[in-house]
């Protein structure tokens, strides 16, 4: 099993190879589109360095592959908008072209229309990775993906072991996520946020809302949306045996130093989980590294793949 991170410049990248990183994934800024992009991510400005979650241009993104190459560290490409459509057909083409032509390992793909017209053009030695966006829920799906030549597919957020150990039993490379991410359905959510909108409203379906009667009287002050799942850390052994390829953290849209923590943690728990070492010896290294991981994660018993509180309302 291998981490794969989040990265937006060439800074990120040498951090995330510093701590343990084996896999880097990045989107690039394209001169057809402004507040949204193809990389599945708005183009927002992460800090007062000019640092964009996308990178500003192809030679950053072959800087940044030459050096991720020199450290045996593979980089991934985020092609992986939810939707495609005709119009968009030209622009997305030579997004990925031009992105191919710095030497990539892969590329992220959102939705079926994008798999399909990516194979006219792709060069045969680029992998596809099908993103969280793919919404692969079933074997029959995971089938359907790998007939159309995906090396690798990201499950979403909110299933349990027992849905990963079904799906990690069929031929294809599987990859989970690891910290954060969606309260709901990943990509197919209608509280839009953070795709470059002048407006930041936060993020929608972690905030507290005010709750009122017909008589404005205050009733409660709730997270009524918050149904994140946001550490993985109790499931990794279990993971790491049923033969999970790879786990991904989130996100390029923030400062890399807030992503640090969780590289660091979760790589030297791989390699603590190798040597033998138990869970409870990786819960208390996390716990002396990261000294709110405690008070963040384990109280509040948001934990992934485990019986949550999503899964409590399963039927």
């Amino acid at each position: 099993m291998i981490v794969k991170a989040p990265v937006n410049s060439l800074r990120a990248a040498k951090l995330q190879c510093k701590y343990g990183a084996k896999e880097i994934y990045v989107g690039l800024q394209n001169k057809h589109l402004n507040k949204i992009s193809f990389s599945g991510r708005g183009n927002i400005k992460v800090d007062k360095k000019d640092t964009y979650s996308n990178l500003k241009n192809a030679k950053e993104l072959e800087e940044i592959v030459e050096f991720c190459h020199e450290k045996n560290v593979k980089v991934s490409f985020a092609a992986n908008c939810p939707a495609l459509t005709d119009s968009m057909q030209n622009g997305y083409k030579e997004y990925v072209l031009e992105a191919c032509e710095t030497g990539i390992d892969s590329i992220i793909v959102g939705d079926l229309s994008s798999l399909i017209f990516i194979h006219s053009f792709l060069p045969s030695n680029i992998k596809i990775c099908a993103s969280v966006f793919f919404e692969v829920y079933n074997k029959g799906c995971i089938n359907m993906l790998q007939s159309l030549n995906v090396d690798e597919v990201f499950l979403p957020h909110h299933l349990l072991l027992e849905e990963l150990k079904e799906m990690s039993k069929c031929n294809m490379k599987i990859g989970v996520f690891s910290n954060y991410g969606c309260s709901f359905s990943n990509g197919r959510c209608a509280l839009v946020h953070r795709w470059g909108e002048d407006l930041d409203l936060g993020i929608p379906c972690r905030a507290e809302y005010i709750i009122k009667d017909s008589k404005n009287n205050l009733i409660s002050k709730e997270n009524i949306f918050d149904f994140g799942v946001d550490c993985c850390l109790c499931t990794i052994k279990e993971m790491m045996e049923m033969g999970i390829n790879s786990i991904k953290l989130i996100d390029r849209a923030t400062p890399v130093e807030q992503v640090i923590p969780f590289t660091k943690v979760y790589s030297e728990a791989i390699h603590m989980l190798e040597k033998g070492e138990s869970i409870e010896e990786v819960k208390r290294m996390a716990h002396k590294t990261v000294p709110w991981w405690k008070e963040q994660f384990c109280k509040s018993q948001k934990c992934r793949y485990m019986q949550n509180c999503y899964s409590q309302y399963y039927i």
